[in-house]
Order: structure tokens, then sequence, then C-alpha cells
């Protein structure tokens, strides 16, 4: 996990930037290990109290993820408007 900008904190919550990054060697439900180096994007929201964290939330860019992995094509690609007419978005005028 990298840090990727500057902590926000009122002192009762805190939003904190990062990144992960690692290599897919084993299955996600029936999706095989692929042996790819992947980067995900995350913000982790944090509650605190006493100096102590209470709860914490991770927003995480799977979309992306999903396009490192092979899952998804990648962006600007015939594959991508296929998908997106598939997904109902159509073609633009």
């Amino acid at each position: 996990m990298e840090r990727t900008g500057e902590r926000l904190s009122d002192g009762r919550y805190a939003a904190a930037p990062a990144k992960v990054l690692g290599t897919h060697r084993d299955a996600i439900g029936s999706y095989g290990a692929t042996h790819r180096f992947v980067v995900v994007h995350v913000l982790f929201y944090c509650e605190l109290r006493d100096d102590r964290l209470l709860h914490v939330r991770a927003f995480y860019d799977v979309w992306s993820a999903a396009v490192e992995l092979g899952v998804l094509p990648r962006s600007g690609t015939i594959g991508e408007r296929a998908l997106l007419m598939v997904r109902g978005f159509g073609i633009r005028r």
C-alpha cells in the first residue's frame, strides 16, 4: 500500500487516499489467477474517537482493477464501446 495524497482530518473524521498494489495470484470467485500486476486506488474514510479508530470505510475503483486484470476492455477500444451499448448507454451521435 502507498499513500497518494494528504490525509485530511477534523479530529473526529479522517480521509486518507492510497493505492494498493499487488499481483493477482489466486482465484476470485470463478475467475482464475491472471498473475497480472494490479493497482487499485482507494480512499479510506475513518471515524475516530479518543485518538482510536472506531470505523473504517474503503471506497475503491473496481472498474479500473477489472480493466487491468483483463476482465473488462480497455478504454477507447471497440470492446468498450460494445460493452457500453450492451449496458444501455448506446452510441452518441
